[in-house]
């Protein structure tokens, strides 16, 4: 017996994305100068982000830009969290 499927399909066609829009939040992440820190972090929201910019000050600073109608700091925070970097949000 064949089990029953169920199909969704998202439609995005009422869709309103604004690529000029800008958004900027600051993650401070544990132990981020190990390279295989800054690996995960490229791996978790790179395909998704406009910048990730590594501060120097203050140490271990990361600061992510994005497109807010794309994407949202809490999906960012999720992402991170999936990679398994302990971090906390400084701002966004």
């Amino acid at each position: 017996m064949k089990l029953p499927q169920t199909r969704l399909w998202i439609d995005a066609r009422g869709e309103n994305i604004d690529l000029s829009q800008h958004a900027e939040v600051l993650y401070i992440i544990n132990n981020l100068a190990e390279q295989e820190k800054k690996q995960l972090l490229v791996e978790a929201v790179y395909p998704l982000v406009k910048e990730i910019a590594i501060l120097e000050k203050p140490q271990n600073a990361v600061r992510i830009s994005f497109n807010p109608t794309l994407i949202s700091p809490s999906f960012i925070d999720y992402l991170l969290q999936q990679k398994g970097l302990t971090f906390v949000r400084e701002g966004g």
